[in-house]
């Protein structure tokens, strides 16, 4: 990171009671690898952010020189903004952020806003609590969170249905990227296919029971010495008591066939 020589200040107090203002540090955000989403023509890099300088209060400060369309706020410098950050900035239910100072990013709709931010430092010093939404703090931020978390109905619907129609838009570009069809220079991307196709929930619990049934290990029976004589034992018994029984359904049937006149 370079030197604070090169960074704007800005001096902000929580209150008129603070005696001694924070300072945050900012300049033209600059990268080697120029990203889409934070540009480098309009985004305002800043740096030593407190912790009750939320999203809210930074368009606040930094409003003043021009419309904002994206304010983002990490533990430190990133390179690129993950999909999940933009994501949780359009939905009811975000990440906590990171509890200490953070460092942001501010991107301005046209380039004319960020030129008039890096013109010169504020030398005034800002009172938060005097702007027009002033940090919530105590029990007014418990209950705010408290109330941020638990939507109505109707809204969270309509969250779910803006995110499922952006997850599908997502997913159908990321298969025409896969797709068997040749690109401007003829190549076709090949694309990993599974050795085993997912089948719907009932067919694939008809699948899995079967593979348990195949992975299940006959039972050994009559293993030891001793196991096979009892065995040998138990089926000679059953033998004579069979031959036994018999024998008496022979007689029985013979003292039935006798023929008697008298």
């Amino acid at each position: 990171m370079a030197g604070l020589k090169d960074f704007l200040q800005m001096k902000v107090k929580f209150s008129q009671d603070c005696q001694c203002p924070h300072i945050m540090y900012y300049k033209r955000h600059t990268i080697r690898q120029e990203c889409p989403d934070i540009p480098s023509d309009r985004t305002l890099f800043i740096i030593n952010v407190p912790v009750y300088c939320n999203q809210n209060i930074l368009r606040q400060l930094f409003g003043l020189f021009g419309p904002i369309t994206a304010v983002y706020q990490f533990k430190e410098p990133v390179s690129s903004i993950p999909d999940q950050v933009k994501v949780d900035n359009a939905t009811l239910f975000q990440r906590s952020q990171h509890e200490g100072f953070r460092i942001a990013y501010i991107v301005y709709k046209t380039a004319v806003s960020l030129m008039k931010a890096v013109k010169e430092s504020c030398d005034d010093t800002i009172i938060l609590a005097n702007l027009t939404q002033p940090p919530v703090i105590g029990l007014n931020k418990w209950c705010q969170e408290y109330a941020a978390q638990r939507p109505s109905p109707d809204i969270l619907q309509s969250q779910i249905d803006q995110f499922m129609e952006d997850f599908n838009k997502r997913q159908q570009l990321k298969e025409s990227q896969n797709s068997d069809q040749p690109d401007d220079e003829g190549w076709i991307t090949v694309k990993h296919k599974n050795k085993y196709p997912v089948l719907p929930n009932g067919d694939q619990e008809q699948q899995e029971s079967k593979k348990k049934k195949k992975k299940k290990k006959p039972e050994l029976i009559n293993f030891y010495r001793f196991e096979i004589r009892e065995s040998k034992r138990e089926h000679i018994a059953q033998l004579r008591k069979k031959f036994e029984e018999d024998k008496k359904k022979i007689a029985i049937m013979k003292e039935a066939r006798k023929f008697k006149p008298y």
